[in-house]
């Protein structure tokens, strides 16, 4: 038998021989060769008809595209560390008061404003209600707004009445307000009052608290002049509890002056300085600052001499942020030289793996097209021997792990978009290594599905390219991978199991010779991948035309194979639950062909039977056009046949007198009452077989067939 399905192919091999003619025939048939009745060939080979069950073409699918991003976040504005200002001394505003004689000066306010004593009772109530305010916001009571409110009045009524102008200590009035306006959220109305004290009050032991907050509100209004000039009154004052806030500040006016070594000089003070006096915060801020200032004029090289005489104890943090500030200006060799030299000295930090990506990024974004990817390849091992050797554990890992699958999945979706825009194997391969070192690095993942289906897909769209030896063997192969994975969604999981299954076939086709269809012992392996992901389609479909089209595949491969009882398993599920779709028609032919070869003439019979006579199959009748009818004949005659080697003649002549008579005007009807007569001769029923001989030579007078029953008969 050839591959192909043509009813006349199919026929022959059902054709049985016949006790009839005499004249010489031929049965050593080319495949595809047309029979008779009695298994002779008959004309030429004819070319077998293709089953119309074609599976539907798909398409391939992209990932979205990666979201572009800096590699570590960029600097917002650079500004000073609000944190610094709390090393600035604050004034205990509350420490001269006396609660206790508020009644008194109380009374003592009520005084006429001529009284030389009345302003000195105004600042002491004034200075009670502002302790009191404070108080009661520090315990977030809610009378801390009535006691504000009691204090700004009794400050203002002090410090805006011109009968008090000659007061002595109307220069602390007037500073008490504006840093209680201040503190309390009005920076507008302390800036005036500061001002009005820098003015009218040259000599108040107020004035370094103005100059800076001045120098403050110039500095953040973009007035580096005018704030510098603040700060410059107050700098001389270097044993002052001021001083190492106002040089930080003035650091950052020559910083932002473009005077990156000098901001780095008054910051490295600052840090020592702030260090030894404990203020903490401003010495970390101070040092943090020194180092993006240092990034603008020094070395990757130096870096780590210098930030060891800046913060000994805090080297390798300082050297991390410089990295950073490196790759925030684009500067990626300093910053992989910078990371290399910390992942050799720190080789049990917990910062690790975020230097190892710091490292791969760079080099992405530097390097040629082969470190690129080689840098990302090897990010994936790094994390494989940080599990392994359990450097990290906890946070550090799940954030490890996090940090590389995203690079090393967006960078697979960003090179697959290049090559599926391109067109170019070149690149599609890179995509497919960098599927690869995830696939590795992260053998189970909550993306692990969707990235093995998508590595699938690059996969298939090489092998459409055909520029990749095994392509549709290996796409096959990761739509199977993906299949595996768990976390792949509902909503791609049909469409892989059906590509599996396309790229199978693809496979298999070209694994198949022309010519080549003697029965082997055995599927080869290919053929039994793709015979499993069918069965894996089939779960997820198994109604539907493609699901029809497949199973017909498979039942293909069993018959190509030998495997017969599979094969009829196959055919006889397509044609019993699918009599209508477009393979049945197909599917009963080679049905039917494989009952004959296995000689199993009983299913053979029961089939042509129930193909003739049920309802549900009138359809599949109608495709087969007159093949039904024809083959229900050929069975019957089969069916004689075997009754006679059976020795039952008696069974075998009625079989073929009833064929004959089913059917008068079939040309082969004169075989038909021959070969009854034969039988009932054995039978040993001689009148029987007159009846026939008379029929055949009534109904066939030219046959001579008709002279040569006569003669038979006449033997005794």
């Amino acid at each position: 038998m050839t591959k192909g399905l043509a009813v006349m192919v199919v026929c022959a091999a059902l054709f049985g021989p016949a006790p009839a003619r005499a004249e010489s025939c031929n049965k050593s048939c080319a495949p595809g060769t047309p029979r008779s009745a009695r298994g002779c060939c008959i004309g030429k080979p004819k070319k077998a008809a293709a089953p119309k069950g074609e599976l539907r073409e798909r398409q391939v699918s992209l990932p979205d595209l990666p979201v572009e991003g800096d590699i570590v976040a960029p600097a917002a504005d650079f500004r000073p560390d609000p944190a610094a200002r709390a090393a600035l001394p604050t004034r205990d505003l509350g420490a001269e008061v006396d609660e206790a004689m508020a009644p008194e000066y109380e009374r003592g306010a009520k005084l006429p404003d001529s009284d030389p004593d009345k302003p000195t009772y105004l600042l002491l109530l004034a200075d009670v209600r502002a302790a009191q305010y404070r108080k009661a916001r520090a315990a977030k009571e809610a009378t801390a707004g009535d006691r504000l409110v009691a204090a700004v009045s009794l400050y203002s009524g002090l410090t805006s009445n011109a009968a008090f102008a000659r007061f002595p200590k109307l220069g602390d009035a007037v500073a008490r307000l504006a840093l209680l306006l201040q503190e309390s959220g009005q920076p507008d109305k302390a800036l005036l009052l500061f001002r009005r004290l820098v003015k009218e009050f040259p000599r108040s032991s107020y004035l370094a608290d103005a100059y800076l907050w001045l120098g403050e509100h110039e500095f953040y209004a973009g007035n580096l002049a005018a704030a510098d000039a603040f700060y410059q009154k107050l700098l001389p004052r270097t044993q002052a509890p001021v001083y190492p806030y106002v040089r930080y500040m003035s650091g950052w006016i020559l910083f932002n002056q473009a005077k990156a070594s000098e901001a780095f000089a008054a910051w490295r003070e600052v840090a020592t300085r702030a260090a030894a006096l404990g203020q903490t915060a401003l010495a970390k801020a101070a040092a943090d600052d020194a180092v993006r200032a240092y990034a603008s004029f020094g070395t990757a090289a130096g870096a780590r001499t210098t930030f060891t005489e800046l913060a000994p104890k805090r080297v390798t943090e300082l050297l991390d942020r410089l990295g950073e500030v490196y790759l925030q200006d684009g500067r990626f060799a300093a910053a992989i030289e910078i990371y290399r030299g910390l992942l050799s000295a720190e080789p049990k930090s917990a910062r690790q793996c975020a230097w190892l990506v710091y490292v791969a990024q760079a080099t992405v974004a530097s390097g040629s097209g082969e470190e690129r990817v080689q840098a990302l390849v090897s990010l994936g091992k790094q994390l494989t021997v940080i599990e392994r050797t359990k450097r990290l554990a906890g946070k550090p890992l799940a954030v490890c792990q996090a940090d590389v699958e995203k690079i090393l999945r967006d960078a697979a979706f960003a090179w697959h978009h290049e090559g599926d825009k391109t067109r170019d194997p070149a690149r599609l391969a890179v995509a497919a290594t960098l599927y690869e070192a995830y696939e590795k690095a992260f053998p189970v993942s909550a993306q692990g599905g969707e990235v093995r289906y998508f590595h699938a897909e690059l996969l298939w769209s090489l092998a459409q390219i055909g520029s990749a030896p095994d392509a549709w063997r290996a796409a096959a192969k990761a739509y199977g991978r993906a299949l595996a994975m768990k976390s792949l969604g509902a909503g791609r999981r049909k469409e892989a199991a059906y590509a599996g299954v396309l790229a199978w076939k693809q496979v298999v086709a070209k694994d198949v010779k022309p010519g080549g269809d003697a029965p082997e012992a055995a599927p080869s392996e290919d053929e039994e991948d793709f015979m499993r992901a069918i069965d894996s389609y089939l779960a997820y479909d198994s109604a539907s035309a493609d699901a029809q089209a497949l199973r017909f595949l498979q039942a293909r491969i069993h018959e190509r194979r030998g495997r017969v009882p599979e094969a009829i398993s196959v055919l006889s599920a397509i044609v019993t639950e699918h009599p209508d779709d477009e393979v049945a028609p197909f599917a009963v032919q080679i049905l039917l062909d494989l009952f004959n070869r296995s000689g199993q003439i009983d299913e053979l019979v029961r089939w042509t039977e129930e193909l003739a006579t049920e309802p549900r199959y009138a359809g599949l009748k109608s495709a087969l056009g007159d093949l039904v009818p024809r083959l229900r004949s050929q069975v019957q005659r089969k069916k004689a046949e075997t009754l006679a080697e059976a020795g039952k003649y008696a069974e075998c002549a009625k079989t073929y007198l009833d064929l004959a008579a089913a059917a008068p005007a079939d040309p082969l009807g004169d075989q038909l009452l021959y070969n009854a007569m034969v039988c009932s001769l054995q039978a040993g029923d001689r009148s029987a077989a007159s009846a026939a001989v008379a029929t055949l030579k009534k109904r066939f007078p030219k046959s001579p067939l008709g002279a040569k029953a006569q003669e038979r008969l006449a033997k005794p």
